[in-house]
């Protein structure tokens, strides 16, 4: 199934959720949103800065996470981002003590998890859990909070019925090493298995904790709201296309189905995961109206190309580069394309001063924040440049000590850290020039006498068998799926909002989102992530505290699996909630074998705590 939507010539197809902000419809004529105000465009605005925030605490350790959502969840991102730095120093010592206030996972005495920063305080039990935060052991990390716990705006599209799940991005050696993975991957593949498989391997929990959220809300129907930044982008952006696709084949159990009204996706530097022929099949569900996408990219010089990124700074500089990353992938949804000069005087514009322009906001225009449509009570819309000013409304929330309340961070120096992680540790591990050992070559025995071309026998080979119109089968050049997406996107409204970053973020744009930083997001020395081997860390916050606990991680043995997920593009069902699915090795005495009948045992007996 293909999309065939093709709107009038002056109308055009809003896949973004600007239109649900707006109280238009999906189709939208172009002289028609030229009267939405500025006063309305502060819901869009609003749900972008709100879901950059989520983006952002899900990278928190969850006793920071509580504080957070608890002191200032909604409030503006200059506070909410400068709140965070300040749990983070006070806590700094816990992030590396074992946990204490609670039992966590003691089974091996010399590696107690999780970290006291994951406590702090303890939930008494007594209260209704609003947040639960997921890790799995290939470090795939889920924030699950019900919108009520979001302060209250009048700029707010959420109702307390709605969902919000934040995926965390690349924190650690081993984020970084899929997404290096993710960059060397090939295009024979549906979708970049590097992202795929942490969202396969957590699927079961994700949709247990979702449920019980949806139990919570009463019998209502609920929208989920899905965000993160980077890798975490990616996360949300598969989650919630996969969700959708579960939903349509009637994969999902009744009790979730039944109660997803629909679905919207916020990302924040997400990188391609997805070839021509997946973005037309996953596309569908933007066109039908079941999903929402908005990907914010973070660039000084609005760009669609990558050819374009490296003139404004290379991999590492004003415009973040990660969005045209890995090569030869796609992104879900619809942008400008490349032969196309001035999208936004068709109604296309993916620049947010040209789609303020667009929807009526005439006059001044800044590729960043602007004061007639700032979203929050307050017009303060600079804070992060006045730090007297912030450091008084934050150390109100935080209560810390006059000691502390003078935190001013380097942003560069920062910034700096995180460059030397990622350039001296990953990149050289990956290169390994210390493996090479050229001195162990011996060109003496190489012996050309023996070589016999005349055994060679070009008469046998069979240029017929080659079959070069499969090179058009999943994307690339010239393939019928890009062409046709070429046509289709010009009915549509740009998924991508290109957006200025901070200036203190333009030697490495992608630190900074909407006025959030990701640069005091490493998990350094001593930090261990919250989830073991063989466990996944299902936390759950309330009102009191946070409750620690864990829960059996049942990973994917055969790759075989991911065919199957892969059927679900043509329509096939796919039931999830028998994940995992097992496909019997060929070999019976093999050592796959064993550990097929091994964890199919294990998995028959926890079957009934899964979905």
């Amino acid at each position: 199934m293909t999309s065939t939507i093709k709107p009038e010539i002056n109308k055009l197809l809003d896949t973004t959720i600007k239109h649900i902000c707006f109280d238009l419809p999906q189709e939208v004529n172009i002289n028609d949103i030229k009267n939405v105000c500025a006063e309305k465009f502060k819901k869009y605005e609003y749900i972008l800065y709100l879901m950059a925030q989520l983006s952002r605490i899900v990278y928190c350790d969850t006793g920071i996470i509580w504080y957070v959502i608890e002191r200032s969840l909604g409030m503006s991102n200059d506070v909410v981002n400068e709140v965070i730095t300040k749990y983070d120093n006070k806590y700094k010592d816990m992030r590396t003590q074992p946990i204490k206030s609670q039992r966590g996972d003691d089974s091996d005495k010399n590696d107690i998890r999780p970290m006291e920063s994951y406590s702090i305080k303890k939930s008494d039990g007594t209260q209704q859990k609003y947040a639960t935060y997921i890790a799995t052991p290939d470090d795939m990390v889920c924030l699950i909070v019900n919108a009520s716990k979001v302060k209250k705006n009048n700029n707010s599209i959420l109702n307390d019925h709605d969902i919000i799940l934040a995926f965390k991005g690349t924190n650690s050696i081993e984020n970084v090493e899929t997404d290096f993975a993710a960059l060397f991957a090939t295009t024979r593949a549906h979708i970049d298995s590097a992202f795929l498989k942490p969202i396969l391997n957590g699927w079961n929990v994700l949709i247990k904790a979702l449920i019980k959220h949806i139990e919570l809300i009463g019998n209502h129907e609920t929208r989920l709201f899905m965000t993160g930044q980077s890798l975490g982008g990616a996360f949300c952006t598969l989650f919630g296309f996969l969700l959708a696709n579960a939903k349509a084949n009637r994969a999902l159990p009744d009790e979730l189905a039944n109660k997803i009204k629909s679905i919207h996706i916020i990302s924040c530097g997400a990188p391609t995961i997805v070839t021509d022929e997946s973005r037309i099949k996953f596309n569908r569900y933007l066109d039908n109206g079941f999903v929402t996408l908005d990907r914010i990219v973070s660039q000084k010089i609005p760009s669609v190309t990558a050819a374009m990124q490296l003139v404004t700074g290379g991999l590492l500089g004003p415009n973040d580069s990660v969005g045209q990353l890995p090569l030869g992938f796609s992104h879900l949804g619809y942008q400008p394309l490349i032969p196309e000069i001035f999208p936004e005087k068709r109604g296309r514009p993916y620049s947010i001063d040209d789609i303020r322009e667009s929807y009526g906001i005439i006059g001044h225009k800044t590729r960043s924040r602007d004061l007639r449509t700032w979203p929050f009570e307050n017009n303060e819309i600079n804070l992060n440049r006045h730090q007297y000013r912030l450091n008084n409304i934050v150390n109100s929330i935080v209560k810390i000590d006059n000691a502390d309340s003078n935190i001013i961070v380097n942003v560069e120096s920062e910034i700096n850290i995180v460059k030397k992680i990622i350039f001296e540790k990953i990149i050289n591990k990956y290169k390994q020039p210390e493996n090479k050992q050229p001195e162990n070559k011996q060109p003496e025995n190489k012996q050309p006498e023996n070589k016999q071309p005349e055994n060679k026998q070009p008469e046998n080979k069979q240029p017929e068998n080659k079959q070069p119109e499969n090179k058009q089968h999943k994307g690339g050049f010239g393939s019928k799926y890009k062409e046709e997406y070429e046509k289709i996107t010009k009915y549509r409204i740009p998924n991508l909002i290109s957006v200025a970053g901070d200036p203190r973020a333009y030697i490495m744009a992608h630190v900074e989102y909407l006025g959030m930083f990701f640069w005091g997001v490493w998990r350094l020395k001593g930090m261990k992530d919250p989830a073991k081997d063989n466990k996944i860390a299902y936390f759950e916050l309330d009102s009191s505290g946070v409750k620690i606990s864990y829960t059996d991680f049942l990973p994917s043995l055969h790759k075989d699996f991911y065919k199957t997920i892969l059927e679900a593009f043509d329509g096939s069902q796919i039931d999830y909630r028998l994940y995992p699915i097992f496909q019997i090795p060929q070999s019976a005495g093999s050592k796959s074998y064993k550990n097929y009948i091994k964890y199919k045992t294990r998995y028959l007996e926890l079957k009934n705590n899964h979905t």
